[in-house]
């Protein structure tokens, strides 16, 4: 967890006012919206999957996908917010070396936060559960990405 706690730091410090390249972000208002934290509709769950790779390291998009359904590519700094029905999810992130992945059970209200990044030393995906009290000051100094329709 210590060693998470040191990504998050540099991530909030490489994001100082960086527009993510190659990675389509929201309209402002959209992104304004997603950091808030207003719970999700009524029976559903938010997701929020965030990319803590260091900006400065050049490091390419991940492409994220919730089981079949891929919301598209996070470069360092970017972030989705998803509503799911509750249910158990493979959540992905995928390098080019190959997928890295975190099952993910989630309840009617629930709020999680996910962290993507490349695995140590590769270009493998990785994907971490992360608590909301580190989850939040990332997103709130990211950009949200736009999602694949």
């Amino acid at each position: 967890m210590r060693r998470l706690s040191v990504l998050v730091g540099l991530l909030l410090l490489g994001l100082a006012g960086c527009a993510p390249p190659g990675v389509p972000v929201a309209d402002p208002n959209y992104d304004k919206h997603g950091k808030q934290f207003d719970p999700a509709a009524q029976g559903m769950a938010a997701l929020y999957i965030m990319n803590v790779n260091n900006a400065a390291s050049g490091a390419p998009p991940l492409t994220v996908s919730i089981g079949s359904r891929q919301l598209g590519p996070l470069a360092s700094g970017t972030w989705f917010r998803v509503e799911v029905a509750p249910d158990n999810y493979d959540v992905r992130a995928t390098g080019s070396g190959g997928p890295g992945w975190q099952y993910v059970r989630v309840g009617p209200g629930d709020m999680r936060f996910l962290a993507v990044r490349y695995a140590d030393g590769t270009l493998r995906g990785d994907v971490l559960d992360v608590p909301q009290s580190e989850g939040r000051p990332i997103v709130l100094a990211g950009r949200r990405a736009w999602e694949r329709q």
